[in-house]
């Protein structure tokens, strides 16, 4: 794979809304989820998130997890699963994304097909990121760059 199609597949996943259902104990709730890219104002880093926001007739509040706290994006399989926690998940459609802070969230995907694409393109969009902030030596110089063109 090269580095232009790795970049225009992180650059669309960017820019796509997600629609999933959220599962946690005894509750189950229908989601948008994004990428928000994060932004550099003068003293102050905002770090890129995943974010939802329930649907329509539900909470309205935004929840995220900033994307270099993610440690772990699981494309759920049977085997991984507490079925006795989340009676109502479809198995094969869960991917998991475990937080080094913010403990684990749990969202089912309308497809196998995209499970399996969110979850590669999470884990290749938090590497971009990771290994992009590496070569330009902290987030702030990093946020500045995003900030005048694309970041891939």
């Amino acid at each position: 794979i090269s580095f232009n199609m790795v970049a225009r597949n992180v650059q669309e996943f960017m820019n796509e809304t997600f629609t999933f259902i959220r599962h946690s104990e005894g509750n189950s709730i229908p989601i948008h989820a994004w990428i928000e890219r994060g932004r550099s104002l003068s003293n102050i880093s905002i770090p890129p998130k995943l974010v939802w926001k329930p649907i329509y007739g539900f909470q309205s509040s935004l929840s995220s997890l900033e994307l270099l706290d993610i440690c772990k994006v699981l494309a759920t399989t049977p085997k991984r699963f507490d079925r006795k926690r989340y009676p109502f998940c479809i198995l094969n459609r869960m991917v998991t994304i475990q937080s080094v802070h913010n403990g684990t969230l749990l969202v089912e995907a309308r497809s196998n097909e995209e499970r399996d694409r969110f979850a590669d393109l999470l884990k290749t969009t938090i590497a971009t990121l990771a290994s992009r902030i590496f070569t330009h030596a902290s987030i702030d110089h990093f946020l500045e760059h995003v900030q005048k063109e694309a970041w891939v």
